[in-house]
Formats: C-alpha cells, sequence, structure tokens
C-alpha cells in the first residue's frame, strides 16, 4: 500500500484520456502542477507540514531516538554503548533483511536508520517536488520498520514450529520406546514365570532339607550327650549336684532313655548299647544325688548337736550361778511355790534357743535339698507307673528314696530323743519338787501335761520339717494309685519314726500309771493326753491313751466292788 503510495511517478495512471495517450506532448510534472495547476495556498501548507510533523513523531525511528535519548541520561556510559550496539545490530539486521527482500522484488533497498529530513519550520515545503522526496523518504522508512518487525515474528514462529517438529519426533520416540519396554516387560515376566517356579521347588526343597537336617540333629543330641553325661558324672567335684546343669542332665538322660525305647530309635544298631549306658549314667546320678542328700543330713545333723550341747552347757552354767543365792523364809514358802506353779504353765515347752537349733537351721537346707529328693521321687513314681522296659528300674529309685528318709530317721532320732528326755527329766523333778503343795496336781499329771506339750511341739515341727523335705506332690493323675501305695508307706515309716520319739515321753508315764490306783488321776492323765487333737504325730499316743483309760476303769471298777463288799 505504501510503495504504491510512495511511487506514484514511475507508473502510468490505469486509464488516461486518448487524446493524452497519443499526445506528442511533454509530460506534465508534479511541480508544474502543483505550480500552475493546483497551487497550495499558505493554510494548505502549513497543513502539509503539520500532516508531515505528525507522521515524524509517529515514525519509529523517532521513537527509538527518544528511547536512545532517555537511556543515555539514565544508564552509565557502559550501558548506552551496549545499547547503541544491539540498536546498531538490530538495524544493520533489519536493512540487510530489506535490502534482501528489496533486491528479490527488483527495488532499491532504503536504510531506515537514516535521519528523516524533516521540514524545516522556517523554510516550509513550497514545491511539490520537495514533498515528494520527504514523503517517499518517510513511506520508505515505515515500510522498513513494519516489515522487521514482521520478520522477527516470522523467525519466532518459525522457531516455535521447529521446537513443536523436535518435541514431536521425540515424542514419538519415546512412545516408541515405551512400546518396546511394554513388550520387553511382557517377555521377562513370561520368562520369568519358570524361573520363579524353579525357584519355588528350591525353595521347597532347602525347607525340606533344613527339616531334615533339624530331625537328624536332635536325633543326634541323644547319642552326643554321652561323653558330656559322662565327664559330668565323673567330676571330683561333689558340689556338681547341687547345680542346675546336674538336674538337666538328669531330664536329659531320660529324655534319651525314652527316645531309645521307641522306635525308630530302638532298631538302631548301637540302640542297645546306648540304652545300657544311659542306664548306668541314670543310676549314677541318682546315687550322687542320693549321697549329697544323706552326706548333708548327717554333717546338719552334727552340727545341730553340737549347737544344743553348747546350749545345755550355758544353760547349765547359768542355773549353777541361780542355785547360789539363798533361799527365802519358809513363811512365803507357798507363795513361791504357786508362783513357781504359774512360771512352770507359761514357760515353753522347749527352750526357744533349743527349738531354733533342732528346726530353724535344718529348714535351711529345703532349698539345697528339696530338688534332689524331688528327682528321686519323680522318677521313682513315673517309672514304677509307665509300661516301658525301664519301670524295672522303679524299685532301685524307690530304694534310694527310702535311704534318704532312713538317714533322716538315723540322725534326727538320737538327737531329739536326747532332748526330749532331758527336758521329761527337768518336768519330773519339778512334779516332784511341788509334790504335797496347796493346789498343785497330782506329779502323774503334771509329768503327763508337761510331757504331751512337750511332745506336740518337737513331733509338730518334725512332722513339718520332714514333710518340707520328702512331701508329696509328685504322682500325676494316672499314677494315683501307685503314689498313694507309695504315700502310705512313707506314712508308715513317718509313724514308726514318730512313735520312737514318743516313747521317749511314755515309757517314763507307764510305769507310773500302771502302779497309780487314784481313778481321777488317770482319768486327768487320760484327758491330758487326749487333749493332744488329732494330728499326724497323735497316733503314736493312742496306745498310752487306750491303755490309761482301761487302767481308769479298772480302778474304778475296783473302788465301786470294794465300798459295795464294805457294806
Amino acid at each position: 500500500m505504501y510503495t504504491s503510495s510512495a511511487q506514484p511517478h514511475s507508473q502510468l495512471p490505469p486509464s488516461q484520456p486518448p487524446s493524452m495517450a497519443t499526445s506528442s506532448a511533454r509530460p506534465l510534472q508534479l511541480d508544474q502542477w502543483a505550480n500552475t495547476k493546483a497551487p497550495l495556498t499558505s493554510s494548505q501548507r502549513a497543513s502539509v507540514n503539520r500532516l508531515a510533523e505528525w507522521l515524524h513523531r509517529n515514525s519509529s525511528d523517532f521513537k527509538q531516538q527518544q528511547q536512545q535519548q532517555q537511556q543515555q541520561s539514565t544508564q552509565p556510559t557502559s550501558s548506552q554503548q551496549a545499547a547503541s550496539a544491539n540498536t546498531t545490530a538490530i538495524e544493520d539486521g533489519a536493512q540487510n533483511a530489506l535490502e534482501t527482500a528489496d533486491s528479490k522484488n527488483g527495488q532499491p533497498s532504503t536504510s531506515s536508520s537514516d535521519p528523516i529530513a524533516l521540514p524545516d519550520a522556517g523554510a516550509p515545503l513550497v514545491s511539490a517536488q520537495s514533498f515528494l522526496a520527504w514523503y517517499t523518504q518517510l513511506s520508505d522508512s515505515v515500510t522498513s520498520s513494519t516489515q522487521t518487525s514482521h520478520l522477527q515474528a516470522l523467525q519466532r514462529i518459525s522457531d516455535t514450529t521447529s521446537t513443536a517438529d523436535i518435541l514431536l519426533a521425540q515424542l514419538e520416540a519415546c512412545q516408541v520406546n515405551v512400546s518396546e519396554l511394554r513388550a520387553g516387560t511382557a517377555f521377562v515376566q513370561d520368562s520369568s514365570r519358570g524361573i520363579r517356579e524353579q525357584a519355588q521347588a528350591l525353595l521347597d526343597s532347602q525347607t525340606h532339607l533344613d527339616t531334615l537336617a533339624e530331625d537328624v540333629a536332635s536325633r543326634l543330641s541323644f547319642f552326643t550327650l554321652l561323653p558330656y553325661a559322662t565327664n559330668m558324672l565323673s567330676s571330683p567335684d561333689s558340689s556338681i549336684v547341687y547345680s542346675q546343669a546336674f538336674l538337666e542332665l538328669m531330664d536329659q538322660l531320660e529324655m534319651a532313655l525314652l527316645f531309645l525305647q521307641q522306635e525308630p530309635a530302638g532298631s538302631y544298631r548301637d540302640a542297645a548299647l546306648y540304652r545300657m549306658r544311659y542306664s548306668q549314667c541314670v543310676t549314677r546320678a541318682a546315687t550322687l544325688a542320693k549321697m549329697a542328700v544323706v552326706r548333708d543330713i548327717k554333717s546338719e545333723a552334727e552340727r545341730t548337736a553340737e549347737r544344743v550341747r553348747q546350749l545345755e552347757s550355758n544353760r547349765n552354767a547359768a542355773d549353777g550361778k541361780t542355785a547360789v543365792t539363798p533361799p527365802t523364809s519358809d513363811v512365803k514358802g507357798k507363795a513361791r511355790e504357786r508362783s513357781d506353779d504359774n512360771t512352770d504353765n507359761q514357760q515353753p515347752a522347749l527352750a526357744n534357743d533349743t527349738a531354733a537349733a533342732l528346726f530353724g537351721d535344718a529348714a535351711r537346707q529345703v532349698t539345697k535339698l528339696r530338688p534332689l529328693i524331688f528327682e528321686l521321687q519323680k522318677r521313682a513314681s513315673h517309672t514304677a507307673a509307665s509300661s516301658t522296659p525301664s519301670a524295672s528300674t522303679a524299685a532301685e529309685f524307690e530304694s534310694l528314696l527310702q535311704e534318704c528318709r532312713t538317714a533322716w530317721y538315723q540322725y534326727r532320732r538320737p538327737l531329739l530323743s536326747r532332748v526330749l528326755l532331758q527336758r521329761v527329766t527337768e518336768i519330773e523333778t519339778q512334779a516332784a519338787s511341788t509334790q504335797g503343795s496347796n493346789g498343785a496336781l497330782h506329779p502323774i499329771v503334771q509329768l503327763a501335761r508337761g510331757g504331751i506339750d512337750l511332745l506336740r511341739s518337737v513331733l509338730q515341727s518334725e512332722f513339718e520339717l520332714y514333710q518340707q523335705f520328702f512331701g508329696g506332690g509328685t504322682a500325676t493323675d494316672d499314677t494315683a494309685t501307685e503314689a498313694t501305695s507309695q504315700g502310705k508307706e512313707m506314712d508308715a515309716g513317718l509313724d514308726t519314726y514318730l512313735s520312737e520319739l514318743s516313747e521317749t515321753v511314755t515309757a517314763r508315764l507307764r510305769p507310773k500309771l500302771s502302779k497309780e490306783e487314784d481313778p481321777l488321776v488317770l482319768a486327768q492323765t487320760s484327758s491330758a493326753i487326749a487333749d493332744a487333737g488329732e494330728s499326724a504325730w497323735t497316733r503314736s499316743l493312742l496306745p498310752l491313751l487306750n491303755e490309761t483309760q482301761n487302767r481308769g476303769m479298772q480302778e474304778r471298777v475296783m473302788g465301786v466292788w470294794g465300798k459295795v463288799l464294805g457294806l
């Protein structure tokens, strides 16, 4: 649009009159036409000048010059030079592009960076030729600026299109790669299915082998136990029987014997040999346990006897010192006798220090010996109740357990009998000294009451201590009958032991009761014996009670007959 308007003189009018086309007259110039044919007035020329100035101010070159002037006034010199260089480079690039485009179109290139010669206000455009030159330069400047912006936009569009094409190509390549990866994944899954099945089969085989290895190791442990058991049972250290390892060894030996007695271990080549060796080890362990129990019971009884003797010597020395003090007057004799009777009634049957020596020290051995005794009781009851070939060893375990009980009776009986005899002698002496006093009981009754209290204290404590060492509770429901029979045998042995201890007191009472003829004394003695109550140790007093009651009945009958005959 600007090109056609900027070059009106280079083209012919679209339609000319025939007179002008065929005329041989000289062509009319623009200046001549403007001066002669269409002269401009001064107001029209001023209007044209204002239009030219307005176009110049709205041109891109003028705006660029204004921006450059502002940047030069606000930025340093280096920034101004860089901006000038960039502006020059842009103008040169745009000029080259315009020149290239003009050369292609067959038009001369016009630099847009050339300054536009504005009409001077003092010398306005006075001719059409000067206006045409100025207007042509202004049109070229506007065309150059517009074409440069258009080329830059086209370049940006081209670059963006190229980038989009590259991204599309990469996206297509990614899609191809993803498709290949999916195909590869499906192939790997199909191929690895067989590998997984083989791995699962190998894992199952490994688990089976581990189970077999554990079974073999557990079975071998029953055979590898023999050297360890032999070394421990052959140890010269006698205190090894009190360790937890010894008790665990006894259980392990029992488990090994049970394993070798069952199938398929019973058919192994060396099963009979190992059964024999393990049976010997069990017997050896039980023997060591029995020896330890007997040894400790004996040593504890010896220590207790020594301590009791020391207490008696100290007590005798104290009594000798008190015997030196002068007696009181006869006026207060009865009062003194009553006070002595009250003191005897309040005095315990057995001294506290003697009771502590007899039962307190022995009770401390329960924690040490009870596990060993329990192992013997457990094997005696289990082997007696089982139907396995090892049941033949029940008598052996019971024999060892009975030896422990016998050792208890053997070493405790002399100790307690001596204490009982000494205390009964003291009671008898005190009863004889109070004979004939007003309000005093018969010596036999005093002896019976004091003896029964003494037996109650000693035998009850001894029974409880015995139960702590040899108490039951090891039998199961399947072995109730065997446990009951063993309990009866144990009670029989304990009854015999307690009866022998009570005989120490009853032996002193029986001769006196056989000579006594007073029914009242016999009745009081029977009442004192019957007051012992019903307990485990009172069964030993039943014969004496029956004898006393029968003797009392006889004397009462004889008295009645005597009165009848006397009448």
